[in-house]
């Protein structure tokens, strides 16, 4: 006969179901079916659907602190004059290096943290027409006035970052592709891993019968960082920790998945 409706509604697992044309092509088709695993009662007893409790945080408040006199504002003024205190070349030889674009005297995260306060046209402006003394000027305006000659600064320093962080970026990218290549051949090959991806399928299955998640083939694996945001009822557990106590209770050899890859 028909499967009724359950009564109790339970919280979803919000994976992205893949088409049932997608799975036959992939890992998905190779998967046992772990339905058996799954107790409908222990689900409705840990996940049952509620709304959740909202925290209300309390906004920090800041302090001022009071600024040198300058011609730009006083809180600009003082950002500036932060940055600067990372650097202990005097300002026109640390303008002479960005014009220069010496990455002996500067790193990347140097000139990631001049692109954060690069000077408007307007506070140039009002540099540029100071008439009085400029030794007087707080080291922020006078940071200004040194950049504010390099013509096109923005894009200048933009380059600057580029040329820096490019070779370490190059080994970032082609060190996390070797890895990648190398887990995707060691995922394929874990029989255990298959299995606890048929486990979570089953358990989220059931969670989500009933609902256009539910009946799925398969799901992209990004849900499987989430498990543990699915809470049970009380909030002393959650549903990563129930699939580990499932799969410990009725198929514990599942868990050495980790030692396949």
């Amino acid at each position: 006969g028909k499967k009724g409706a359950r009564k109790i509604k339970l919280k979803t697992l919000h994976w992205h179901k893949l088409p049932a044309a997608k799975c036959r092509t992939t890992v998905w088709a190779d998967l046992a079916s772990h339905n058996n695993l799954v107790n409908t009662a222990e689900l409705i007893e840990l996940f049952p659907l509620n709304p959740p409790t909202p925290h209300n945080m309390s906004t920090p408040k800041t302090s001022k602190k009071a600024a040198r006199v300058t011609l730009l504002d006083p809180k600009r003024a003082q950002v500036v004059e932060i940055m600067l205190s990372r650097f202990r070349l005097p300002l026109h030889k640390l303008a002479e290096a960005v014009k220069n674009l010496d990455g002996s005297e500067l790193s990347a995260d140097d000139v990631d943290s001049m692109q954060k306060c690069i000077p408007t046209e307007d506070e140039l402006a009002a540099l540029q027409a100071y008439e009085g003394d400029t030794d007087a000027l707080a080291h922020a305006d006078l940071f200004f006035l040194h950049l504010g000659a390099i013509p096109r600064l923005e894009q200048w320093l933009a380059c600057f970052h580029t040329l820096l962080s490019f070779p370490a970026q190059m080994a970032e990218l082609l060190e996390a592709v070797r890895i990648a290549v190398m887990a995707c051949s060691e995922v394929h090959s874990s029989k255990h891993w298959k299995d606890l991806l048929a486990t979570v399928l089953a358990v989220g299955n059931a969670l989500n019968d009933g609902t256009f998640a539910g009946n799925a083939c398969g799901f992209q694996l990004s849900v499987m960082g989430q498990l543990q945001d699915v809470k049970t009822s009380d909030n002393s557990s959650n549903l990563l920790r129930y699939v580990v106590q499932l799969l410990q209770r009725e198929a514990p050899q599942v868990l050495d998945f980790v030692h396949d890859l």
